[in-house]
């Protein structure tokens, strides 16, 4: 239901200029570039499970440990949330309608994505399994500067 109400709202504010929904210029750059570098970035960490995975005709350890076909994480990243993540990017730094749209939700899909991960780090450090706590750090931080972007967007709307 919140996809399709996602689509509904997209198309229709699609033909107005959402630009002028903000009381000064807000900058864009900086929010849009945030958003294509998380999106290389999990594609770079995907991909290097992957691909040598692919080169060797093995399959890779995260499929082989969860006991499923395909990682679904994989798949939904891959297909769906980091093109919409650079979509929204490249969007919002060319000040497109789309990006403007669209950028709240992806800094909140970030923000949650990230204390999600950061959470499954510390779960798994308090069960015994291996795992590294530095990537709660990175996490909280991905958390804090999309948190940032979300506030400085948000607060430059007329209300």
């Amino acid at each position: 239901m919140s996809f399709y109400s996602l689509i509904y709202f997209v198309i229709s504010f699609l033909n107005e200029d959402v630009s002028q929904w903000f009381a000064k210029q807000v900058s864009t750059k900086p929010a849009g570039i945030f958003l294509v570098v998380i999106a290389v970035i999990f594609y770079f960490i995907w991909l290097s499970e992957i691909i040598p995975a692919i080169l060797i005709n093995a399959t890779p350890k995260s499929i082989v440990e969860s006991g499923l076909l395909v990682n679904p994480v994989h798949v939904l990243d891959i297909a769906i949330c980091l093109p919409a993540l650079i979509i929204t990017g490249v969007a919002l730094i060319k000040k497109k309608s789309i990006g403007f749209l669209l950028v709240p939700t992806m800094m909140i899909f970030c923000i949650f994505m990230a204390i999600a991960i950061a959470d499954m780090v510390f779960v798994m450090k308090a069960k015994g399994l291996e795992t590294n706590l530095s990537l709660a750090i990175i996490f909280g931080m991905i958390t804090l500067t999309s948190s940032l972007f979300l506030f400085q967007y948000l607060r430059k709307l007329k209300l």
